[in-house]
């Protein structure tokens, strides 16, 4: 029988926001296995992640403090290394903090939906549920 579970990598600087991410999902959702326990920042961390697990969904937090342009430098360069090309960026307030334009480079980038960081809302895209292709 194959394994139906999403595989998720979170790259996101904040370990208790990954770890509330996680607790919630398993909690709520039990269908999904978490690559990573700890913050993963780097476009080294997570491609070093992506090379070793298959990964079907990749929470990208539009806001990382040590690359220069945030998680689109992340998305640039790990685009194409995931399954189906599912990438979501969050950002604590998506609609307010995002460009029209800075929405379009990272669809050009790869990423497919916006979310905030509510763990409801990111499930909504995950499942294809939310409304991102109107933005």
């Amino acid at each position: 029988m194959e394994n139906t579970h999403k595989r998720i990598l979170i790259i996101e600087d904040s370990e208790s926001l990954v770890k509330l991410t996680i607790d919630f999902f398993e909690v709520f959702y039990g269908d999904f296995i978490f690559l990573n326990n700890e913050p993963v920042v780097s476009v080294i961390e997570a491609l070093k992640v992506i090379n070793e697990n298959p990964c079907d969904v990749v929470l990208l937090d539009h806001q990382l403090p040590d690359n220069e342009n945030g998680g689109l430098e992340i998305a640039r360069k790990i685009a194409g290394k995931i399954k189906n090309d599912n990438m979501l960026v969050l950002s604590t307030s998506v609609l307010v903090s995002m460009s029209q334009k800075l929405i379009n480079t990272y669809r050009e980038s790869g990423v497919d939906h916006f979310s905030g960081k509510s763990s409801r809302d990111i499930k909504k895209c995950i499942d294809n549920e939310c409304k991102c292709h109107l933005l």
